[in-house]
């Protein structure tokens, strides 16, 4: 199991009260369209599993389909959203790709072997697919109606909780990667777009060992007794003589225009206006 288990866990009271199981309804409370499409998709595909599988292993209904692999891949989706569920996770959005995605492909594959049997047994032989041209340009047309209400070209992803623009996070990396010289930073809170163009050290629990081996110790003794002995197992071989590495310097976030030298102002469409500050550390 990677740290990034073990961290994002004791990052789950960031949500609170969601959890994983609850987090879709999170999102519809503020992105009621972009969550049915996404979602809409994987619950028909849920539907169309649980009918699949007792069809299929029905003896009154031999005939049904044998979706093989795909099949599969509609259970582990569902699997993937029940473990998810229990290991103790926030509701990051990108934790919802996986059973989304399965799960509305399985209902498209469940939809064409069903549809194409029944036009060979049936008068639908006749009837051209317009339903299914008609489902599929639904999708379409709520997806694009989505996208297009972002904007074009799109300042941010849909949905979208940063607190600066991919732009900004690239134009302060840069300057504070100058800045520094070569000095190590505490990071504010993010860190991807900002190590990068930064070229520095940006210390936090996902760039040094030191900081998520604090973490992981804390996840090993609050977890459940089956999570504990997993972690315990998994960090078998952990150096637990490592310590966090001490930044020179600390870059602080906060709201409103930025003020006094070290300072960057940026944007974000999710917080506005921001500005980030550079400290240096006793």
């Amino acid at each position: 199991m990677p740290d990034t288990l073990a961290i994002k866990q004791t990052q789950a009271g960031l949500f609170a009260p969601w959890t994983y199981r609850t987090g879709p309804v999170m999102y519809y409370n503020v992105y009621p369209v972009t969550v049915l499409v996404a979602f809409i998709p994987a619950l028909i595909g849920v539907v169309a599993l649980a009918v699949w599988a007792a069809a299929r292993f029905s003896r009154r209904r031999p005939e049904f389909p044998a979706l093989g692999a795909v099949a599969a891949l509609g259970a582990g989706g569902v699997l993937y959203f029940v473990a998810y569920s229990f290991i103790g996770v926030g509701p990051f959005h990108w934790y919802y790709v996986a059973p989304t995605t399965t799960l509305a492909s399985f209902a498209v594959a469940a939809f064409g072997a069903w549809f194409g049997q029944a036009r060979e047994r049936t008068a639908l032989r006749t009837v051209p697919p317009l339903l299914a041209l008609g489902l599929t340009g639904l999708l379409a047309l709520s997806a694009a109606a989505v996208d297009a209400a972002q904007g074009i070209p799109w300042k941010s992803p849909v949905i979208f909780g940063n607190w600066a623009s991919a732009q900004d996070y690239a134009r302060v990396g840069t300057e504070l990667g100058a800045r520094l010289a070569g000095a190590s930073v505490a990071s504010p809170g993010e860190i991807g777009t900002l190590a990068y163009y930064c070229e520095c050290a940006i210390i936090d629990e996902f760039s040094d060992r030191g900081h998520a081996k604090e973490l992981v110790e804390q996840r090993i003794a609050t977890a459940s007794p089956l999570m504990s002995l997993a972690l315990r197992v998994n960090y078998h071989w952990l150096d637990r003589s490592i310590t966090p590495r001490k930044p020179a310097y600390r870059l602080h976030y906060g709201s409103g225009p930025a003020a006094g030298p070290d300072s960057w102002q940026v944007h974000s469409a999710a917080r506005g206006v921001g500005h980030f500050t550079l400290t240096r550390e006793p």
